[in-house]
């Protein structure tokens, strides 16, 4: 698989907390608030980053980052108002432990645009400013559940170890999965939304589509909003009027949990339809379930060279749910356009994708090719995050053209974009990049909700 899905594991937020420290002319540095109210660091640290600004030669605003200890601490001093009110601070506390897991340039960035709303405040409500302006680094993404539901073997934990967990397609065709026991729940963090992703044993279908409601049928439809039911085409060959009836009777559960729950089928494993009856036999599947049920169909496949059908199904479902994805697949979707044998890839920091956009006719057979090229685009992409520099590259082969651009000062959700195709020239693609970097400047000037940083 050329490149990871955009998701990581939940963890705990990586602000530790933040320190609002005034000034007392006879005792010097005093803690006037921390957010969380829990949050406590030692006067020893508090004493040495007060010190570092003191040696600095610095006259105006000034952020340190420093590290000590387990700790990285941005602080805060405006010295211009060192004659009327001491050395006051604002410390952003951080695990150093955690970060290779943080992006700490769009920190400091977050930190620098919302400290002067917090410094122009007044006074005698510096202690609530304060809070105000620290709840802005623990704003929680919105939380969504998917359920991922169907008849055993029938791919559903491949979908979720792919997609979910940037697992490497080609290792799970070459090594068979332990079937799901049970009832497995995972959380992840994507883009603008916290995803619990909720796994089911296939065995156990029959109970949790029973007519009589039971535990393990609330486990499973419980505040969820949305449910694929994954059958793979053998089993539709098999039993395609029990798929009909588990989809009737999903749509009927859901009803009774969350009316706004959506449902979406997939027919899987599709690279085993017989090829040259595959347009026929998607338009018969297809066909046939929506004619008893009014609910969107997707063909998917983790094969290497289907993969993209599984990407775009399930960009396009969470899309229902996360507002900034369908913001995303619309800029690139509108550069890209009509482009020739074209794929634009935009990546997170961890170098995941975050959404994807590409040609009608991309061959998705060449994008084999770019395998021998991924550890060149990692090696650079991590230069360039490290570096925090805005750059840019181009790997040029006799098939594709390849132009790999950093985003990461552009919009803190996005690290970089790769594009690749059959029919651009570099100047093109370096057109695109461009006019996509700009679209994502844009889009993140219209946010009004700053999310966490993970």
């Amino acid at each position: 698989m050329l490149l990871k899905s955009a998701f990581i594991r939940d963890e705990s937020t990586m602000v530790k907390g933040l320190i609002l420290v005034g000034w007392d002319d006879s005792i010097g540095c005093v803690v006037d608030a921390t957010y969380p109210q829990t949050f406590l660091i030692s006067h020893e640290i508090i004493n040495k980053i007060l010190m570092t600004h003191q040696f600095s030669t610095e006259s105006e605003p000034e952020l340190l980052e420093i590290k000590y200890k387990n700790y990285i601490i941005f602080s805060y001093c405006d010295k211009r108002n060192i004659p009327e009110h001491g050395h006051e601070m604002v410390m952003l506390v951080l695990d150093q432990h955690e970060e290779k897991h943080v992006n700490l340039y769009h920190l400091r960035k977050l930190l620098m645009e919302h400290i002067s709303e917090f410094e122009s405040g007044e006074r005698s409500n510096r202690v609530q400013n304060f809070y105000d302006f620290a709840k802005k680094f623990y704003q929680k993404r919105s939380s969504k559940k998917v359920l991922i539901i169907g008849p055993p073997s029938s791919g559903k934990t491949s979908i979720k170890r792919v997609f979910f967990e940037g697992i490497d397609s080609e290792e799970l065709l070459n090594n068979s999965l332990e079937p799901t026991r049970g009832f497995s729940h995972y959380v992840y963090k994507w883009l603008d939304i916290e995803l619990g992703v909720a796994d089911s044993s296939g065995q156990e279908l029959n109970y949790y589509l029973s007519k009589i409601n039971s535990f393990e049928q609330d486990i499973a439809f419980e505040a969820a909003d949305i449910v694929i039911y994954n059958f793979d085409f053998p089993y539709w060959e098999d039993y395609a009027e029990l798929v009909i009836e588990n989809l009737e009777r999903i749509v009927e559960i859901t009803q009774s949990y969350n009316v706004n729950c959506k449902v979406f089928a997939f027919c899987h494993k599709s690279d085993l339809m017989p090829g040259a009856q595959t347009p026929a036999l998607i338009k018969e599947i297809g066909g046939k379930i929506k004619s008893k049920i009014k609910i969107p169909v997707y063909f998917t496949s983790i094969l290497p060279d289907r993969i993209a059908t599984l990407y775009k199904a399930l960009q396009t479902i969470l899309g229902e749910v996360s507002p900034l994805s369908t913001q995303i697949e619309n800029i690139l979707s509108g550069v890209i356009g009509t482009s020739d044998k074209t794929i634009a890839l935009v990546l997170n920091r961890e170098q995941s994708i975050i959404n994807q956009h590409c040609s009608t006719n991309y061959n998705f057979t060449i994008g084999m090719i770019m395998k021998e090229y991924y550890y060149k685009a990692n090696e650079y992409l991590n230069k360039i995050h490290n570096n925090r520099i805005e750059t840019a590259t181009i790997i040029g082969t006799e098939v594709l053209n390849v132009y790999i651009k950093s985003l990461s000062f552009i919009h803190k959700d996005v690290d970089s974009i790769v594009l690749v195709s059959e029919s651009l020239s570099k100047v093109d693609l370096i057109r695109c990049a461009t006019e996509i970097g700009q679209e994502l400047k844009l889009l993140k000037n219209q946010q009004e909700t700053i999310l966490e940083y993970s």
